[in-house]
């Protein structure tokens, strides 16, 4: 279907091309400029279809441009980026050639690099580049792949290993299912994967353009415990008002909605929210420490705890709980200058270990419904014991 942009609802295409029986349209993108604008089709063929000029008429007047996609899935997606148009097939990308006035020279080229996207709702474009998911579960950058010709250089996933994170957590059979959205105000782009052992979209992964692709990938997105905007079937960028934009998702219960909301809670549940750090070996991983206690170094927000789990020499320690309240009160409003405020910007508290080990990992986090935290340093002191057999 079709929308004109006023109407109150959609309409169909009026003359559909005759491969649309058996092959209804995936993806369709308005390209062109002006007079030469057209509606471009893509149906899991292989092939691309540009309608009439300024029409929706694919019968009279249709341009179709077959494509190699040297694969049973054909073209599975269309974007325009920098005034080109691009057909993604599973496995490699066309940039197509309609520069000409006539329409009987228009085709396509292959990309340099071998690999494409799986499926539409996964090619992103940015401010300023396109970003794809490929089958394989990789993540690349189309200007930096058309710099080097290798979309394995050109990976975004790759520095920071995020691609052996997906490969390990998430459900690439399901890949059907994934789908990514840009948000411009906080510059990221989200990507909504299946993890393994479910059947439907339940984490989402932030990607932020502006940092070092090192650097760039946030902690997932999710909430095991109960129904959030996370466990999407779809998501969309929606103009909520001048330069206001949010994504919102619609979740299989037919529910639709607004993420990163200044509430701390999804619908007014609680999830868990927190941070890991790796196995780390103090110095030497190969020398045995006393590992008596931990601190953590926070701002307090609020009256409340988190959890510390902490394993040592892969055995989990008892989990701990510790108060991050700081030594001043909470106040549900105050004056400025008139109210006195107590309490310090910065606190410490420890929590006990008590064991011996080479190397020591940990998580922190909390499950409160509108608690957030601020966790400023973890510290781990230990003592060395020397290398054992």
């Amino acid at each position: 279907q079709t929308w004109d942009g006023a109407a109150g609802s959609a309409s169909d295409i009026a003359n559909p091309h005759a491969d649309f029986a058996a092959n209804q349209p995936i993806q369709l993108v308005v390209h062109g400029k002006g007079a030469s604008e057209r509606i471009w089709a893509a149906c899991g063929t292989r092939a691309v279809y540009a309608s009439a000029v300024d029409s929706d008429n694919f019968v009279t007047g249709v341009v179709k441009i077959p494509i190699d996609t040297q694969d049973s899935y054909g073209v599975i997606g269309l974007v325009e980026w920098k005034d080109t148009l691009w057909a993604f097939g599973k496995r490699q990308a066309f940039p197509i050639d309609d520069i000409s006035l006539t329409t009987s020279e228009w085709g396509y080229e292959n990309s340099p690099w071998n690999a494409g996207a799986g499926n539409h709702r996964l090619i992103v474009k940015t401010d300023n580049d396109l970003v794809v998911f490929t089958i394989d579960g990789d993540i690349y950058s189309v200007s930096a792949a058309i710099q080097t010709g290798d979309y394995k250089a050109s990976s975004i996933a790759r520095p920071a290993y995020i691609d052996r994170w997906i490969r390990e957590n998430i459900d690439l059979s399901k890949i059907e299912q994934f789908h990514a959205c840009y948000d411009p105000s906080m510059r990221c782009i989200k990507f909504f994967m299946v993890r393994n052992g479910s059947s439907q979209v339940d984490v989402c992964l932030p990607y932020f353009i502006d940092r070092p692709v090192n650097e760039a990938w946030g902690a997932p997105h999710e909430n095991t415990a109960s129904n959030s905007g996370y466990k999407a079937s779809c998501s969309a960028l929606i103009r909520k008002a001048v330069g206001n934009y949010k994504i919102y998702t619609g979740d299989y219960l037919g529910f639709m909605w607004e993420l990163e909301t200044a509430n701390i809670n999804d619908d007014s549940a609680a999830y868990r929210k927190g941070f890991t750090f790796p196995y780390i070996g103090l110095g030497n991983p190969i020398m045995t420490k006393m590992i008596d206690k931990g601190r953590i170094v926070t701002e307090p927000v609020g009256s409340w705890d988190i959890s510390v789990d902490i394993w040592v020499d892969n055995i989990l320690m008892s989990t701990q709980t510790v108060s991050l309240t700081g030594t001043g009160d909470v106040l549900d409003s105050f004056v400025l200058d008139t109210d006195v405020l107590g309490g310090q910007y910065l606190i410490d508290e420890s929590f006990p270990i008590g064991t011996t080990g080479k190397r020591i990992k940990g998580e922190l986090y909390n499950t409160g419904i509108n608690q957030d935290f601020r966790i400023s340093q973890v510290l781990i002191p230990y003592r060395n014991l020397g290398v054992r057999p």
